[in-house]
């Protein structure tokens, strides 16, 4: 319950089994804008570099919540680790920071990705899977 309410209040859709998103990258003033529609439901997030604290993550913000993660590959993927969290520029606690199993990687030539977001007490919040194709 407490999973739903949280991805709710952050604009995430609710949720459903094969629904088609699209997902427009504009570059902004130091990132990018992530637009995603997922059937319809609009969801809005701006990535950029945070090199503060003497590392390089990348900073991904939803709305009033801001979460910093390091990028760490092998072979075969690129893993999303959050280490850090704000909530209106106020650091957040590291005990209820969300976590999850984030990734993308290429498979047969295509862009793959992999979104988990679990957060301590809640659970899961959100939980989508796919893939990209370029449009024309």
């Amino acid at each position: 319950m407490l999973a739903k309410i949280i991805g709710a209040l952050a604009g995430l859709p609710r949720a459903a089994d094969n629904v088609a998103v699209t997902v427009v990258f504009t570059p902004e003033q130091g990132g990018e804008k992530w637009t995603r529609d997922f059937g319809g439901k609009i969801f809005i997030s701006e990535q950029s570099c945070d090199e503060s604290k003497n590392q390089c993550l990348l900073k991904e913000r939803l709305g009033m919540v801001s979460i910093f993660f390091e990028l760490v590959g092998d072979d075969k993927q690129l893993f999303f680790i959050p280490r850090r969290w704000s909530l209106l520029g106020l650091p957040m606690p590291k005990a209820l920071l969300p976590g999850g199993k984030s990734f993308e990687a290429e498979e047969h030539g295509q862009f793959c990705f992999n979104i988990e977001i679990r957060a301590p007490l809640a659970g899961l919040i959100v939980a989508y899977k796919g893939w990209l194709a370029q449009s024309t």
